[in-house]
């Protein structure tokens, strides 16, 4: 499925709740998924809804100071795990990486299962922003 810039009416659940009906496991692959978390907060839940079991976030390792809306010293704590520990009723496991690149979601299934490739993440609704615009 393609989706043309500045398209409206589909949101997360229109694009994969379909897939994640029967899904065991939902795998989000994002290096910078910590500047998403809202929009990962709303995927786990609706996946939830669907009865998906486990969550998988794999994503950059965490280094305090990074987002630049925090105002957080070398001593803050991950917003990652906060978000993990604030949805109840899934199994969640974040593992670090620096290796991938691809922002995904894999959403497995005992018959296979589906890849979402996400370009921008999952604020693949906002376009990317030209550095060299004023």
């Amino acid at each position: 499925m393609f989706i043309r810039e500045n398209s409206r009416g589909r949101g997360l659940a229109t694009l994969l709740l379909p897939h994640f009906k029967g899904a065991s496991t939902v795998i989000v692959q994002d290096g910078y998924v910590r500047t998403q978390l809202e929009r990962l907060r709303e995927l786990a839940e609706l996946a939830r809804s669907a009865g998906v079991r486990r969550v998988e976030v794999v994503a950059k390792p965490w280094r305090p100071g990074e987002l630049a809306d925090a105002a957080a010293d070398a001593t803050s704590s991950d917003p990652l795990l906060s978000l993990v520990e604030s949805v109840g009723g899934i199994e969640w496991s974040v593992r670090t990486s620096t290796l991938h690149h691809d922002r995904q979601i894999k959403i497995l299934r005992d018959d296979g299962g589906v890849t979402v490739d996400l370009g921008r993440g999952l604020d693949m609704y906002y376009a990317v922003k030209n550095i060299y615009e004023d």
